[in-house]
């Protein structure tokens, strides 16, 4: 919608954005960031929610402000657990940018076709590239559960 849509009105072609819109590139990071940007919003919004409210209400009772509050107590907390959410997130838009192939740009999904027009070796090409996307899915992975270790120093085993 935002590549092949916005520029079929005259309005969108006679304005500033135009020399932006037209180019696939930043029509594709308009459109992952809009989509993305929802996503975590959402998620933030839940682990804000799920902070306890013995905690919010105790530390108010301790006479902290609003922005202690949430410096302190609120967003930490929210961080810790919206993080493995928010991973998933991260592995989604990952895997989603094999989308961006569609508007003419070349991403892995995309840079493979091409090669297979040329060798006539799909089977090769396209398991490449999905032990590609693999290897970056692992690494955002190991990525997330190591924050989330060092996030959650109180979950960790005492030292013996």
């Amino acid at each position: 919608l935002t590549y092949y849509g916005l520029g079929q009105f005259e309005a969108v072609r006679e304005s500033f954005l135009w020399p932006v819109l037209r180019e696939a590139y930043w029509c594709a990071i308009i459109a992952f960031t809009m989509n993305t940007a929802a996503y975590t919003a959402e998620i933030l919004r839940g682990g804000i929610l799920a902070v306890p409210a013995g905690e919010v209400e105790a530390a108010r009772a301790m006479g902290m402000s609003r922005l202690l509050l949430y410096r302190r107590i609120i967003l930490p907390r929210a961080m810790r657990m919206a993080l493995p959410a928010y991973g998933n997130e991260v592995i989604l838009m990952l895997k989603a940018s094999a989308l961006a192939s569609t508007i003419t740009l070349l991403d892995l999904t995309g840079v493979a076709r091409v090669i297979v027009a040329r060798s006539f070796a799909p089977y090769e090409l396209f398991l490449t590239a999905g032990v590609i996307y693999l290897l970056m899915t692992f690494a955002v992975t190991r990525a997330v559960r190591e924050a989330e270790y060092r996030l959650s120093p109180h979950l960790r085993p005492p030292p013996l």
